[in-house]
């Protein structure tokens, strides 16, 4: 059976004693008074809160799309359109005629980045808006604008 080994380095674990010199202590040092801190020149007027008024928004500046264009893209998204109605009638069967008016901003691509339309019933607009998003319009080459009009009965 062997014996354990302890291998340690005696340069890091080495302590002086009270006998060698390197143990003395440092005589302590007297510490020095930091210098005064003085102001010169004129005083700072006082700063007023400024509040940063919002850069102005820049319209884009966008193309109008062709009627043809927007007709055949809204003919694709006719039934999703409709079932969005169908929902809103039978919420509310009494719902007469309604107009409805929609309103796209397309990007360059042809994805519509925006829809609004403004109705008294939220959850139709809201169902409008989301149908609109969805479409796909041909790539325009430039961020453009379409709207469409119809009657719903």
């Amino acid at each position: 059976m062997g014996f354990p080994v302890l291998i340690s380095c005696w340069l890091c674990h080495w302590q002086p004693t009270q006998h060698t010199p390197l143990a003395r202590p440092a005589p302590p040092r007297a510490e020095e008074p930091a210098p005064p801190i003085v102001l010169t020149g004129p005083p700072r007027p006082e700063r007023q809160p400024t509040t940063a008024e919002p850069a102005p928004v820049v319209p884009v500046k966008r193309a109008m799309l062709p009627d043809a264009v927007v007709v055949q893209v809204m003919d694709v998204g006719r039934a999703a359109l409709f079932g969005c109605v169908k929902r809103a009638r039978d919420r509310e069967p009494n719902l007469g005629t309604i107009k409805i008016e929609l309103k796209l901003e397309i990007d360059a691509e042809g994805a519509v980045t925006a829809a609004t339309a403004e109705l008294e019933d939220t959850r139709l607009q809201n169902c409008l808006t989301r149908v609109a998003r969805g479409l796909h319009f041909p790539a325009p080459g430039v961020p453009a604008a379409a709207a469409l009009a119809f009657f719903a009965q």
